[in-house]
């Protein structure tokens, strides 16, 4: 269970990155029809966002392309996770994250997200601190989109036997601390 290095809370008030020319490939992007709909109606569409922009990034130099797994938790008794997917590349150095299907949090308790996201690693984590206090949010990187996919799936699974290796938390809010104490204080008392 790790934390996100390096990154402090900062005020993320923007969607589009200015450290690459962010405006132009969202505008690129949205010229395939296919991704644009996506875009347009981005309920339920990341998980097949992945490849289109993956490949996308791709012809643009990115390299060491990622698949993010997300898991957005309301709270600790929550039946099924709602998931998330973005996909994240490396140029010149620098890791990016194309999360152009965030905006459809916007209306459930996460309004910054008010847009597709093309940030660098370390705004897109601020980006999501900012939405949000209540929720916990997670996630893992994958080499291949099918394995974020079935790691992360919308399937019943419950927050007390998920295991917590090799996912690095955006947020930890009050309630999850809280579980985690209680959770490891009756293990201790078995």
């Amino acid at each position: 269970m790790a934390t996100e290095p390096g990154v402090e809370r900062t005020d993320i008030t923007y969607n589009l990155t200015s450290d690459i020319d962010a405006a132009a490939y969202l505008e690129e992007l949205k010229q395939n029809p296919i991704i644009n709909n996506k875009i347009m109606n981005p309920v339920g569409q990341c998980e097949s966002l992945m490849t289109p922009v993956s490949n996308f990034m791709n012809e643009k130099g990115f390299d060491n392309i990622r698949y993010r797994g997300i898991f957005i938790w309301d709270k600790p008794t929550e039946e099924i996770p709602t998931n998330h997917f973005a996909v994240v590349g490396n140029k010149e150095g620098k890791d990016y994250v194309f999360d152009v299907s965030a905006h459809q949090f916007e209306n459930r308790g996460m309004s910054n997200l008010n847009g597709p996201l093309i940030l660098s690693a370390d705004e897109w984590v601020c980006k999501y601190r900012m939405a949000t206090r209540r929720k916990l949010i997670y996630y893992t990187d994958f080499s291949n989109s099918s394995i974020a996919a079935n790691a992360y799936d919308a399937l019943p699974r419950e927050l007390e036997s998920e295991s917590m290796a090799g996912k690095v938390f955006v947020t930890s809010p009050r309630w999850f601390n809280t579980f985690k104490k209680q959770k490891y204080s009756l293990i201790g008392k078995m």
